[in-house]
């Protein structure tokens, strides 16, 4: 074998194992079945499916307060535009309910919901904020507020705080 075709070879076989090494990667990052719904990403182990699951179903309220101002929370959130999928975490409407609604029972967080958003916890980073949950102050990482039906979540940010406010989710939402 020549200098020549031993190089070339060389070369070869490092382009072979780097694609294979970039795909194992890929694949450890996205594994079979994670962009359910037509090309959607699973995002924090929540697909996003063509149909609405019943076995779990729980509804928590969000409220985000800044520099004393109410945020709307959109509707939509989670739910694809052209209506071919939903996330198992969403919103219907703007009142601020977020909608639990997955195929087996497993703790759901804030922090997973704010993921699926990609919009607002941008917005969070770098600001005083204080977090309620029923009415109590959480001490800790808001991520991590689990969510549990019927139960109020409030987020204050800024400089301007006031009163949590509470809202009262109907027992017999959809």
């Amino acid at each position: 074998m020549t200098k020549g075709t031993a190089i070339f070879s060389a070369i070869v076989a490092a382009v072979v194992v780097a694609f294979f090494l970039v795909l194992y990667g890929y694949n450890q990052k996205h594994p079979a079945g994670s962009e359910a719904g037509g090309g959607f990403p699973t995002v924090d182990g929540i697909s996003c499916d063509s149909t609405e699951h019943f076995q779990v179903r729980l509804h928590t309220h969000l409220y985000i307060i800044d520099n004393g101002k109410q945020t709307t929370i959109p509707s939509q959130i989670g739910i694809h535009n052209s209506g071919s999928c939903l996330y198992w975490i969403h919103t219907h409407d703007t009142t601020g309910v977020i909608h639990v609604e997955a195929p087996s029972q497993r703790n759901f967080t804030l922090g997973q919901f704010l993921d699926i958003w990609q919009q607002y916890p941008k917005a969070i980073f770098g600001k005083s904020v204080k977090v309620y949950v029923n009415g109590q102050l959480f001490k800790g990482d808001l991520r991590s507020i689990k969510l549990k039906n019927q139960e109020n979540i409030v987020i204050e940010i800024g400089s301007k705080f006031v009163s949590p406010p509470s809202y009262q989710i109907p027992a017999n939402m959809p």
